[in-house]
């Protein structure tokens, strides 16, 4: 999840917005350690700091329940419907 982050740096840098990253859960590690969130977060967080106002914040959360896998990104910025 952090090289993630790290690769869409240059759209919180050029949108004006930073990365919060909650603690990282404890499993299921072979999800994580396949790249599954990497590949969501990849392809979510640009458009959470495309969509967020200068100076926001982008919170980026992993919840585990049960078998299933949840990845949050959390922005401040527009809705669009």
């Amino acid at each position: 999840m952090e090289q993630a982050l790290e690769i869409n740096q240059p759209y919180a840098e050029r949108y004006q917005v930073s990365w919060q990253l909650s603690p990282l859960p404890a499993t299921p590690w072979s999800w994580l350690m396949s790249g599954g969130c990497s590949r969501y977060s990849v392809t979510t967080s640009p458009n959470a700091a495309k969509f967020s106002h200068a100076g926001g914040l982008i919170q980026v959360q992993v919840l585990i329940e049960g078998d299933e896998v949840e990845v949050q990104v959390v922005d401040q910025g527009h809705r669009y419907s």
